[in-house]
């Protein structure tokens, strides 16, 4: 009979060459607990389980190399790894040199001992054939310390920029021009990788000094996948703009011998309409995240414990519809098919035979709850699954989702959905139960979306009363390495508006709300300046003043050729990034604009760029204070309109995120716009004074209006803002357009421009 050390070594050498095999796939096939199977090779080897599993397969691919019949791409990947640089990273922590380095060795050692067949065969005299063996010799003796310089980090940072070049119909010479990048204190002690694809190996960001780096200036603003990494800590990657090392905090733990996936502290921005709570940045600890969602099988361990039985597992506070509850209540309150305490579709505390490995489903939170009690885990909070979910990629996280279906849920084993971060299911399957409170004390929050619900539920909050066991619902665990109140946050619903109940507005109450924007238009007085050429872009700026009320507004009125000028102009409204920047920043996508022939009128908002004044959000309330900047901000872009005609143009409105937020009530008022492009907008469901509610406004828009957004967008989602907005203009279909794209708050530029341009010169 086997011991324990020879099952676990028997089931490394079988599946070793499995990238995907990890631990847990290990305890699965073995049936050993995890502190059986970690004692069994640590008393053997004095390492940890998941290291010994990363051992195995660099001592093989060690041998491999040995032989020098492959190269190192194919001994990585017959070796069980999955990314050739982490491979030659791991290889030379493990050894001390290169892989690459192991090959040439091996290729010159045969070179050599070619070379001494040659003299011995060429029968060359005596002591040229000594001379030439000593000289071999000492050489084969000093290989394996001979550092051999390795290319092929430049080698894949040519191929990646060489790509991203073909993709982004860029100029490769012009992706080699670099910028000085400041990296933060935090991030200085360790090895920094990025690359634009997850088809792409990593990349060594190659450090100028201690605390600077080169990246190519064209797209150190675009967000890019970042790695870190240090010896004896645990990896972490993310994506950012390389333009944002300057300002990251990320600390990395020491390794530890848990499960899951590892995420280090960091500062979240979780933004989310109409939630209290949801706009603050948020510091969240260190922690681990299951890979997978707790399974029947997991489950059952519970059951069989008499886990429902143990009231220091419970919450101390049940309640049920509002009214607390006794701990022997529970005893007949979770029961299955059988009454016996278990999951609602158990029978007799037990589930279908052959779902050991699908996800436990018919739970409450508070079994959730109670569960990850048992296991000494603890649920997620909202800041961490959402931490974990990464709502910036959405393409990756729904691919192979099971969601929208109704193929009922997928085991662990059949699942081919895995996000960025390597989990699985967290889009579709089940839904799966977090620690904070919704809407009221009972109410809880549920996230991720069952395999039943739309593509856009994961990427939304979403609440269900904490009593609640429907079939949909399910649950994963994380393992917090220290304190954390990120689940401790209640976030309350704002006040809500039914927009298609609170849309009408009689003519008189209309022209009331329009005689708050008007204006004296003999006491707006335009001055024109200088035409400069833009800094590194192929188009001009003719910069202009529009004073009125003692107050100057700064135009940028931008231009293909300043000699020659379009008949159109667009008026354009940026996102809310306007209200912290110092420095008027122009879109990638102007170019694609200018260049078609069509200007671009760009007015320094109040509050904005140069004329800050302490308003720092976009984010709507029922303050005065902010109705009066909405209806200042509406005005001054009627002035611009008057500066767009007195200079010749055919005026066309195009605002951008916060522009398109407040498109809706400038397409309302301004009525000499020829059309209007809302991109990534909708209607705020932000609690502001009735006077400014944007779906009042949307019912009145004459303008011919295009909408673009993203499906999945967390500011302005598909259901509750993008739809109603569409619905509420009053407008036939030929002058109304919903362009809907598959991505989060974002619309591709090129997809932009596109649309934009057919739009305008369509209409």
């Amino acid at each position: 009979m086997k011991n324990n050390y020879e099952i676990v070594l028997n089931d490394i050498q079988i599946n070793f060459k499995d990238s995907k095999y990890s631990t847990s796939q290990l305890l699965d096939n073995t049936g050993l607990d995890k502190k059986t199977a970690r004692d069994a090779i640590k008393s053997k080897t004095q390492r940890s389980l998941s290291n010994y599993i990363r051992f195995y397969r660099l001592d093989h691919a060690q041998k491999l190399l040995k032989k020098g019949d492959k190269n190192v791409s194919e001994i990585a990947y017959d070796s069980g790894f999955s990314s050739l640089s982490y491979f030659s990273k791991s290889f030379k922590d493990e050894f001390g040199y290169s892989p690459n380095a192991s090959l040439n060795n091996v290729k010159l050692i045969r070179q050599f001992k070619g070379a001494i067949i040659s003299v011995i065969q060429n029968k060359t005299s005596f002591s040229y054939l000594i001379y030439s063996i000593l000289f071999i010799f000492i050489l084969i003796l000093a290989i394996p310390y001979i550092n051999i310089i390795d290319t092929s980090s430049a080698d894949n940072k040519k191929l990646m920029l060489s790509e991203y070049a073909k993709i982004n119909n860029i100029l490769y010479d012009d992706l080699l021009v670099n910028d000085t990048i400041t990296i933060s204190s935090q991030l200085r002690k360790y090895d920094i990788y990025w690359r634009t694809t997850d088809w792409n190996e990593w990349v060594y960001l190659d450090k100028i000094n201690d605390s600077s780096i080169l990246f190519s200036s064209k797209i150190s603003k675009t967000k890019t996948q970042i790695k870190l990494q240090q010896e004896g800590k645990e990896t972490f990657s993310f994506f950012s703009r390389a333009s944002n090392l300057s300002q990251m905090n990320i600390s990395l733990d020491n390794k530890t011998d848990e499960e899951g996936v590892y995420f280090p502290e960091m500062e979240l921005f979780l933004g989310n309409t109409n939630y209290s709570k949801s706009y603050e940045n948020l510091v969240v600890k260190p922690f681990y995240m299951d890979k997978y969602e707790v399974s029947n099988k997991e489950y059952k361990e519970f059951v069989d414990s008499n886990g429902y039985y143990v009231e220091e597992y419970w919450p101390s506070d049940l309640m049920h519809e509002g009214v607390s509850i006794t701990f022997n209540q529970v005893k007949i309150s979770f029961v299955d098919k059988s009454n016996f305490p278990s999951p609602k579709d158990w029978h007799q505390g037990n589930y279908e035979k052959g779902k050991d490995l699908y996800p436990v489903t018919g739970i409450s939170w508070y079994e959730a709850y109670a569960f990850a009690k048992f296991k000494g885990k603890s649920l997620p909070s909202l800041a961490e699954w959402f931490y974990a979910f990464d709502r910036q990629k959405p393409n990756k996280v729904l691919m192979n989702a099971n969601i929208n279906s109704y193929n009922f849920t997928n085991s662990r084993i059949e699942s081919k959905s895995v996000n960025y971060n390597g989990i699985y299911d967290m889009a579709g399957n089940v839904r799966e139960w977090v620690s904070n409170s919704f809407k009221d004390d009972y109410s809880k929050g549920i996230l991720g979306g069952s395999y039943a619900d739309d593509t856009y539920v994961p990427f939304e909050w979403f609440s269900q009363n904490a009593w609640d066991r429907s079939s949909y619902n399910g649950v994963r665990l994380v393992k917090k390495l220290e304190s954390d109140s990120s689940g401790d946050i209640f976030y309350k619903r704002e006040k809500l508006r039914n927009f298609y109940e609170n849309f009408q507005t009689t003519d008189k109450e209309w022209e009331v709300i329009k005689s708050l924007y008007l204006y004296d238009k003999e006491n707006i007085r335009f001055k024109d300046n200088e035409v400069t050429q833009v800094v590194d872009r192929d188009y001009f700026c003719h910069s202009s003043d529009i004073i009125y009320d003692n107050s100057i507004l700064p135009i940028h009125n931008l231009q293909a050729n300043p000699d020659v000028k379009s008949k159109i102009a667009i008026i354009y409204f940026p996102g809310s990034s306007a209200l912290y920047r110092d420095k008027i920043v122009y879109s990638d996508f102007f170019d694609n604009i200018l260049a078609s022939g069509i200007d671009i009128i760009y007015p320094e908002y109040l509050s904005t760029y140069s004329r800050k004044d302490g308003m720092k959000t976009d984010i709507g309330n029922r303050s005065m204070n902010y109705r009066d900047h909405s209806i200042n901000w509406v005005k001054e872009v009627r002035y611009a309109v008057d500066y767009a005609i007195k200079h010749g143009y055919e005026p066309h409105y195009l605002g951008v995120s916060w522009g398109g937020q407040m498109g809706v009530n400038i397409l309302a008022i301004e009525e000499r716009f020829k059309t209007g492009i809302l991109s990534i907008g909708g209607i705020s469901l932000d609690d502001v004074r009735e006077e400014i509610q944007p779906e009042k406004y949307a019912a009145r828009v004459k303008t011919p209006t295009l909408l673009l957004n993203g499906r999945y967008d967390y500011f302005f989602p598909y259901q509750s803002s993008q739809l109603p907005l569409y619905n509420l203009l009053n407008l036939d279909n030929e002058n109304k357009r919903h362009v809907v794209v598959e991505e989060t708050h974002y619309v591709p530029n090129h997809i932009l421009s596109e649309e934009t341009l057919n739009w305008v010169n369509n209409k």
